[in-house]
């Protein structure tokens, strides 16, 4: 936990608390992304429509694999850290929906043979999965809107 000492308005000390780890680092950079990645898509006339491959059965493709051995959704680009995370915070976009690369994700971690540890819906839609497999747990957290997801990864 970190303090910071600051002036109040009567000149007293004030100190507020920073309760920042690094899972809830990856939430933050998760809500930045959604603000980054979504103020393009106001500019957009349409959604685009979902392509064959959108569509097409996980069963069918290799399974592309990212940080930490995660299995990645098709289209998935970037792999890039996320600024002080440290090496540990991991973001890939997906040119997909959220809700279709969530349930990607779910299918491509059964059959890469992950164990899904936990799952929940954040407030504001997000998908938050802990995996593990091979005594190893990454955090993945899925965000975006109805034409572009990020896929953001904790890795232990």
């Amino acid at each position: 936990m970190q303090t910071a000492r600051v002036s109040g308005p009567s000149g007293g000390p004030i100190r507020y608390r920073y309760p920042m780890g690094v899972a809830q680092l990856a939430w933050v950079v998760g809500a930045l992304v959604l603000v980054l990645v979504g103020a393009p898509a106001c500019k957009r006339r349409s959604a685009p429509s979902p392509d064959a491959a959108a569509t097409a059965s996980p069963t069918a493709q290799v399974i592309r694999r990212g940080a930490g051995g995660f299995p990645l959704p098709s289209g998935a680009t970037g792999g890039s850290g996320a600024p002080g995370g440290g090496g540990k915070i991991v973001m890939y976009e997906v040119p997909r929906s959220r809700d279709a690369v969530a349930a990607e994700v779910r299918v491509l971690l059964t059959q890469d043979g992950w164990t899904t540890d936990a799952s929940e819906l954040s407030p504001r839609g997000s998908v938050r999965l802990t995996a593990s497999k091979d005594g190893k747990t990454v955090k993945a957290s899925v965000a975006g809107d109805a034409s572009r997801a990020a896929l953001i990864l904790t890795l232990p």
